[in-house]
């Protein structure tokens, strides 16, 4: 169950290529957790998982994971576990098909 005052965001992996993904604000997925969607309440997450759960076929098992907010507005994953995996080699822009081509990012 979760906390109704904490901050969750959805992820999952893209399927063409298995980078990190959130879902997005305006629709579809982003590279950057910046750019997530962010539940604030148990309904929110529910209506968010729901939404990415219907992009089956483009990515794998969305699921929510606790975010915080930083001081200059961005977001963090709460859990070390996810931290890590956000910033793993495929999250980084400067580098991958990323550099090389921006709007795979979409």
């Amino acid at each position: 169950m979760l906390n109704d005052t904490s901050l969750h965001a959805v992820t999952a992996n893209d399927l063409r290529n298995g980078d990190i993904v959130f879902l997005a604000n305006v629709g579809g997925w982003t590279h950057s957790l910046s750019q997530a969607a962010v539940a604030t309440s148990a309904d929110d997450a529910g209506r968010l998982l729901g939404v990415a759960r219907a992009h089956e076929g483009l990515v794998a098992e969305p699921y929510l994971i606790a975010v915080e907010r930083e001081a200059d507005g961005g977001l963090t994953p709460v859990h070390s576990s996810e931290r890590i995996r956000t910033l793993s080699p495929s999250s980084y822009h400067d580098l991958g098909h990323i550099a090389v081509c921006p709007s795979a990012v979409n």
